[in-house]
């Protein structure tokens, strides 16, 4: 296979592979941005978008294969972000939410959100196991941003000053994204509670306790809000009533940090110990399928031409005998639970060996994902032939 490399010395390597890639676990193009990528990624038109432990914010051309701006901030980026009109928002380990044009990256402005933002727990073989490794992504609705702090606060800011119209105080750092529904915003914080909340106001409508830290993002389904937590259960609740409609506790004990994802009455979720997906009947809280990747599998699933994504993370040495961990990014035939394709990133130094976590995007019939190992990997498709 003949293999044309061309580095960018500014910004990283971009490897392209010159023969048509037809086979599901090669990658069609590389790019090294030379950072850990935790940050989900965004896309419009042709462009990613995405945060870097490097401190910096990238806008990425996915033909071109080369950065298109880059803004600095004085902190990790962990968090995705949100696109509106000319606008992007996401927000930085240094304290602020940054809403820049899109175009071209110059800073439209900044608000402070974390006024006691403390230092990470980064994943560690030692207690105690407090992991944050992610932040809150904006959303945006009725020309405002919603967002959760390190701080604990919930909250509400013009999109087009950053100035702050409502917040809401909880115990714990909200780290989960906020969601949308109808007039009522939903939170997730680390004191173990979902809240709703007045999309208008902020007032509490009501909070439903978990029982243990909430890492991932609620999602809405058949008027019930779905969502897990570090107590190992997973819920759905209702959302108007705020009562419990069913749960699932893993066996395992394993933490349930996942993002979930609705498909066709099916909820997906990702777990931490039990090293893998799972997929579960909306309604009544059955397990349908289980998809073992052999890693944490922390990250948001995501579902393209019926094959299911799930990312994962390895470290060493694992503090479960015998268990070796396993870093990949893989798909699965959602109905079935096969393992159709396996992508490895390169190995990293640290607790932490290698994986992925941020969720990918199809960009120009591609799916385009983030490495821990500091690459930008573009992948083909898996079509539904490949089933």
């Amino acid at each position: 296979m003949r293999i044309l490399c061309i580095c960018l010395l500014s910004f990283g390597c971009f490897t392209a592979c010159s023969n048509n890639l037809r086979t599901a676990h090669h990658t069609s193009w590389q790019y090294a941005i030379g950072c850990e990528v935790w940050s989900p990624l965004s896309a419009q038109g042709k462009h990613i978008f995405f945060g870097c432990d490097d401190q910096r914010f990238y806008a990425f051309d996915t033909q071109l294969k080369a950065v298109t701006w880059q803004f600095n901030t004085q902190g990790i980026i962990r968090s995705g972000s949100v696109v509106w009109g000319n606008r992007i928002a996401f927000v930085s380990d240094d304290g602020y939410l940054y809403s820049v044009d899109i175009a071209t990256g110059q800073l439209a402005w900044k608000t402070a959100i974390d006024s006691t933002l403390k230092p990470r727990r980064i994943p560690a073989l030692e207690a105690p196991y407090t992991y944050d490794y992610r932040s809150s992504t904006p959303v945006v609705a009725n020309n405002q941003l919603y967002v959760g702090s390190a701080d604990g606060r919930v909250l509400a800011l013009d999109a087009e000053t950053g100035n702050i119209q409502w917040q809401f105080q909880t115990q714990g750092a909200v780290r989960a994204d906020p969601l949308i529904s109808g007039e009522t915003l939903f939170a997730s914080s680390w004191d173990g509670n979902l809240y709703a909340l007045s999309l208008e106001t902020g007032t509490q409508r009501w909070a439903f306790d978990t029982g243990g830290i909430i890492q991932g993002s609620p999602v809405y389904a058949a008027g019930k809000i779905l969502t897990g937590s570090r107590s190992t259960k997973i819920f759905a609740i209702d959302a108007a009533s705020g009562k419990a409609v069913w749960e699932y506790k893993h066996p395992d004990d394993s933490w349930v940090d996942s993002s979930p994802i609705v498909h066709q009455q099916t909820v997906y979720f990702g777990s931490s110990d039990a090293l893998s997906g799972f997929a579960f009947n909306i309604e009544n809280g059955a397990l349908l399928n289980k998809y073992f990747t052999g890693g944490w599998t922390w990250g948001k699933p995501v579902i393209v031409n019926d094959t299911l994504y799930l990312g994962a993370i390895s470290a060493h040495p694992y503090y479960f005998q015998g268990v070796t961990l396993a870093q990949g990014f893989h798909g699965f035939n959602r109905h079935t639970g096969a393992r159709i394709s396996t992508n490895k990133s390169k190995p990293i130094q640290g607790y932490i060996t290698g994986g992925f976590f941020a969720a990918p995007v199809v960009v120009n019939n591609q799916l385009v994902v983030g490495g821990l190992d500091g690459v930008i990997y573009g992948l083909p498709l898996i079509g539904p032939e490949s089933h």
